[in-house]
């Protein structure tokens, strides 16, 4: 048996796995949502697939997942903070 160092590395990657594929399963399931105009229920999925790929590090998945929240006509809770962050009110001289 492996030396408890690359036992945890296996479990760890096990576990990182499932849990893209989990990710993976809500941008699936929202990209074909989005298709059937059922955009509720497609804002649900394609969040849920953007936060996770996200926390894992998988950010080109988390990409594909804001663009299909963009063309569900949605802005991203990432681009919307971005948005705030960014405009401020002018001052009046």
């Amino acid at each position: 048996m492996g030396t408890p160092n690359t036992v945890n590395l296996a479990l760890q990657l096990a576990q990182r796995s499932s849990r893209a594929e989990h990710a993976r399963a809500h941008l699936l399931y929202g990209e074909r949502l989005r298709r059937e105009n059922r955009r509720g229920d497609a804002r649900h999925q394609l969040r849920s697939a953007d936060e996770m790929f996200t926390e894992i590090g998988m950010l080109a998945f988390a990409k594909r997942a804001i663009h299909e929240l963009d063309a569900n006509g949605e802005q991203s809770a990432r681009e919307k903070t971005k948005h705030s962050m960014t405009s401020r009110p002018r001052r009046s001289r």
